[in-house]
């Protein structure tokens, strides 16, 4: 199954074509990745694809569906730099992003997972399940 679909997506800053005529598609299972150099369009593409700045023109659906609410709880972005305070302890960022998504402190608290003997945090939040069952295996 197809879980992202990229089509024929244009993005303009004024007379500055930042992506021009992209399409791809990510099936389940997939690790997809965006190789460019700096100003090639693939943060912008990503950004599209994440319904955080809005495309000119063309089509992005995933898992089966253009954006919604229900859809955008299911995925998530983690941005090369998280823009946050870097003196904030991991266990504090998770708990705030969490709080964006609408869950409260102590489940998102009782959500991380702590490993080793140095308490270092090896895996991220487990947030809660979507709201929908997808299959995306195939």
């Amino acid at each position: 199954m197809t879980v992202v679909e990229v089509k024929n997506v244009v993005k303009t800053y004024g007379d500055n074509t930042v992506v021009d005529d992209v399409s791809f598609h990510v099936a389940g299972g997939e690790v997809p990745g965006l190789i460019g150099p700096n100003g090639a369009g693939k943060t912008a593409a990503i950004r599209m694809r994440m319904d955080l700045i809005h495309l000119d023109s063309g089509e992005v659906v995933v898992l089966g569906e253009g954006f919604s609410e229900a859809v955008k709880d299911c995925i998530g972005y983690l941005p090369e730099e998280r823009g946050l305070y870097k003196k904030m302890h991991v266990i504090d960022t998770l708990t705030y992003l969490a709080s964006l998504k609408g869950m409260g402190s102590r489940p998102a608290l009782d959500g991380a997972i702590v490993h080793g003997s140095a308490g270092v945090l090896q895996r991220g939040l487990l947030m809660r399940p979507c709201r929908r069952k997808y299959n995306t295996s195939g």
